[in-house]
Protein backbone atom coordinates (compact mmCIF):
# COMPACT_ATOMS: atom_id res chain seq x y z
CA UNK A 1 0.00 0.00 0.00
CA UNK A 2 1.89 3.38 -1.01
CA UNK A 3 1.86 6.12 1.74
CA UNK A 4 -1.08 7.95 -0.14
CA UNK A 5 -3.34 5.00 0.16
CA UNK A 6 -2.42 4.77 3.86
CA UNK A 7 -3.34 7.99 4.71
CA UNK A 8 -6.61 8.09 2.52
CA UNK A 9 -7.50 4.65 4.32
CA UNK A 10 -6.62 6.32 8.06
CA UNK A 11 -9.10 9.04 7.06
CA UNK A 12 -11.84 6.63 6.07
CA UNK A 13 -11.36 5.23 9.16
CA UNK A 14 -11.92 8.37 10.88
CA UNK A 15 -14.97 9.53 8.61
CA UNK A 16 -16.42 6.35 9.28
CA UNK A 17 -16.21 6.23 13.18
CA UNK A 18 -16.94 10.10 13.57
CA UNK A 19 -20.09 9.35 11.74
CA UNK A 20 -21.34 6.90 13.86
CA UNK A 21 -20.50 7.63 17.07
CA UNK A 22 -21.71 11.31 16.55
CA UNK A 23 -25.09 9.38 15.52
CA UNK A 24 -24.82 7.76 18.67
CA UNK A 25 -24.11 10.53 20.46
CA UNK A 26 -27.42 12.24 19.04
CA UNK A 27 -29.35 9.63 21.13
CA UNK A 28 -26.66 9.91 24.14
CA UNK A 29 -25.84 13.59 24.31
CA UNK A 30 -24.31 13.50 28.22
CA UNK A 31 -22.19 10.02 27.24
CA UNK A 32 -18.90 11.42 28.33
CA UNK A 33 -17.26 8.60 27.00
CA UNK A 34 -18.41 8.50 23.75
CA UNK A 35 -17.35 12.55 23.59
CA UNK A 36 -13.89 11.76 24.40
CA UNK A 37 -13.75 8.98 21.79
CA UNK A 38 -15.36 11.41 19.46
CA UNK A 39 -12.50 13.97 20.59
CA UNK A 40 -9.85 11.90 19.83
CA UNK A 41 -11.07 10.21 16.47
CA UNK A 42 -11.50 14.37 15.45
CA UNK A 43 -7.92 15.16 16.33
CA UNK A 44 -6.82 12.00 14.52
CA UNK A 45 -8.69 13.11 11.31
CA UNK A 46 -7.47 16.59 11.51
CA UNK A 47 -4.00 15.69 11.92
CA UNK A 48 -4.08 13.43 9.04
CA UNK A 49 -6.15 15.58 6.69
CA UNK A 50 -3.43 18.24 7.43
CA UNK A 51 -0.32 15.80 6.84
CA UNK A 52 -2.06 14.47 3.48
CA UNK A 53 -2.41 17.72 2.11
CA UNK A 54 0.96 19.10 2.81
CA UNK A 55 2.54 15.96 1.16
CA UNK A 56 -0.21 15.24 -1.33
CA UNK A 57 -2.68 18.24 -2.02
CA UNK A 58 -6.13 18.93 -1.53
CA UNK A 59 -8.74 16.25 -0.98
CA UNK A 60 -11.54 18.56 -1.39
CA UNK A 61 -12.16 21.89 -3.22
CA UNK A 62 -12.80 23.16 -0.09
CA UNK A 63 -9.28 22.27 1.13
CA UNK A 64 -8.02 25.39 -0.33
CA UNK A 65 -5.30 27.30 0.96
CA UNK A 66 -5.78 30.80 -0.12
CA UNK A 67 -3.13 30.65 -2.64
CA UNK A 68 -3.17 32.29 -6.09
CA UNK A 69 -3.03 29.00 -7.63
CA UNK A 70 -5.63 26.36 -7.88
CA UNK A 71 -3.83 23.09 -6.67
CA UNK A 72 -7.06 21.22 -6.99
CA UNK A 73 -5.91 20.52 -10.45
CA UNK A 74 -2.63 18.95 -9.66
CA UNK A 75 -4.24 15.43 -7.82
CA UNK A 76 -4.78 12.43 -10.15
CA UNK A 77 -8.11 12.46 -11.22
CA UNK A 78 -9.90 8.84 -10.35
CA UNK A 79 -9.11 7.43 -14.10
CA UNK A 80 -5.29 8.41 -13.73
CA UNK A 81 -4.75 6.58 -10.32
CA UNK A 82 -3.05 3.57 -10.87
CA UNK A 83 -4.28 0.13 -9.19
CA UNK A 84 -2.42 -1.23 -6.53
CA UNK A 85 -0.69 -4.81 -6.47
Amino acid sequence: MTERNKYLKRLQICDFTLEEVGLYLDTHPKDKTALEFYEKYLEIQKKTKKEYISKFGPIQTTDYDGSDYWKWVDSPWPWERQKEE
